[in-house]
């Protein structure tokens, strides 16, 4: 990934002084998995559903039959495919589920190992679950047969298929778990019904139902997940949620100094970051979070959530808006998250919490240079009228304020001699102390230039008051006297040429 430097900015709705505003987006998620709850019996009008995976490059739908803080179990809301129980080459242990075809390919690289299906992040999130042996009874009533005895065989695995007991369990004796297909589909228990041999159970679109193990029925896989590295939970429409995972490979971070601005009222936040990651989940946005309490308790709720930018590089510098009123006890977040499409699971860098400095930054907006000055001929330096201030605008002080200026005599640009008559033009370097709450981290230039202009020394007839009436009658008179000699002389030389 190329090393570049972004600035962006991206204003963000500023708060009321009474409350957060809500967008939709931020309205419809949450932290963790608060939302994911299970009743004790699952109806299809108010139970939870969550997409989790794909199956043929269509997002899978589950339903939310178990939560609380260390698993969330899942049941595929429809049949994925159609396959037999076992394959027709099996001689024993038919309607053992424990050494199945059929368990086979639920956790091989037809489905579970499969990248297509889970990707690496949500395949971890999959729990082993044990089931162990167990026979029980249960009084079923169908259309044309009954059954009173089951067996579950011992199995350990990553995806199963219910059992009779956990559909009796998660969803009772009613039609909640009979719409999934317009077909039966396959339980892991075996039974025995009246007196026969056990045989394989499943359920259909309208009854329960007992089947060979090489008949073609509707799979519908079920399994749980941890919830631990659930960063939020997304309603996408009613009772219907995504997930955003944690993804340790994305590593976002802080790597400079947090400043904190005032602009048009509202406090702007600057924060260079870094970021990185393996690849796989590169992040197309970084988010901002605000939550009451550390996001990682249990009763956090969200108080703002906002994009920040959809431009993440390795470097770069982040300037947003915060809200107008923050309560000591929130906690401020960044986030780098890779937004998929609907349906499909998002994921997020561990949030990172930032610190808000205290004080507003006062960054030098700009230094004026002084009007030129123009001195009478022979002044010396030190005596030159030099402005002791100028004026430099800070963002704390946009009209702006006077600074004190030191002069530079020793280093002029251009030369000066006093004891010349002549015009002189000249200039004066100057630096002006910038107060220490001022930062410049735009590098303004606090060197000032004044340009000084020496006149031009004036020749005057210095008179008294006392003789220099007479003097001017002196120099009448000679020059009336010259001018007539002149005149004469003219006169004579004519009058001999011409005779």
């Amino acid at each position: 990934m190329k090393i570049t430097i972004l600035y962006i900015t991206t204003f963000l709705l500023s708060l009321s002084c009474f409350f957060l505003p809500i967008s939709a987006e931020e309205q419809n998620k949450h932290l963790g998995a608060s939302q994911l709850t299970a009743e004790e019996t699952w109806e299809s009008s108010t139970g939870k559903k969550l997409y989790f995976g794909q199956y043929n490059n269509d997002p899978m739908l589950f339903r939310v039959l178990k939560s609380n803080q260390n698993e969330i179990l899942l049941d595929c809301d429809t049949v994925i495919t159609n396959l037999p129980f076992n394959n027709d080459d099996r001689t024993d242990d038919l309607n053992n589920w424990s050494t199945s075809d059929l368990r086979n390919w639920l956790n091989g690289n037809n489905f579970y190992s499969k990248d297509s299906v889970f990707n690496t992040i949500e395949r971890n999130l999959i729990l082993t679950t044990n089931h162990p042996v167990e026979t029980y009874d249960l009084l079923i009533h169908s259309t044309d047969w009954e059954a009173t005895n089951f067996k579950d065989y011992a199995s350990s695995e990553k995806i199963y298929l219910l059992s009779t007991k956990e559909v009796f369990s998660k969803y009772g004796n009613n039609e909640n778990f009979l719409n999934k297909s317009d077909s039966n589909w396959w339980l892991r228990t075996a039974y025995r019904p009246l007196l026969n041999n056990y045989q394989l159970s499943s359920v259909g679109y309208n009854d329960y139902r007992g089947y060979g193990y090489g008949f073609e029925l509707g799979v519908s896989p079920a399994f749980r997940i941890d919830p631990s590295s659930i960063l939020f939970t997304t309603r996408l429409a009613e009772n219907i949620y995504e997930l955003t995972l944690l993804d340790s490979s994305m590593h976002l971070s802080v790597s400079g100094q947090i400043t904190k601005h005032l602009q048009n009222g509202n406090t702007l936040l600057n924060v260079p970051y870094s970021y990185s990651d393996s690849n796989i989940n590169q992040a197309n946005r970084i988010s901002l979070l605000i939550t009451d309490k550390e996001y990682t308790e249990s009763n956090a709720s969200i108080q703002h959530y906002q994009n920040i930018t959809s431009e993440v590089h390795e470097n770069g510098f982040l300037e947003f808006v915060l809200p107008v009123r923050l309560n000591s006890s929130d906690h401020v977040y960044l986030i780098a998250e890779k937004i998929t499409d609907e349906g499909m699971t998002d994921y997020a860098s561990l949030p990172i919490e930032i610190s808000i400095p205290n004080s507003f930054t006062n960054i030098l907006l700009s230094v004026q240079n002084p009007d030129g000055i123009t001195v009478e001929n022979g002044i010396q330096l030190e005596d030159l009228p030099l402005p002791d201030k100028t004026l430099i605008t800070t963002e704390l002080n946009p009209e702006g304020i006077q600074e004190e200026v030191t002069w530079d005599l020793d280093h002029l640009l251009g030369s000066y001699d006093p004891s010349k008559k002549e015009q002189q033009v000249f200039s004066v370097k100057g630096i002006v102390s910038v107060p220490e709450d001022v930062t410049n981290p735009n590098a303004i230039s606090t060197e000032i230039i004044i340009q000084v202009t020496v006149k031009a020394k004036e020749i005057t007839i210095q008179t008294s008051p006392e003789t220099g009436d007479n003097q001017y009658i002196i120099i009448s008179v000679i020059l009336t006297i010259a001018s007539a000699v002149l005149l004469i002389g003219y006169l004579v030389y004519w009058k001999i040429k011409h005779r």
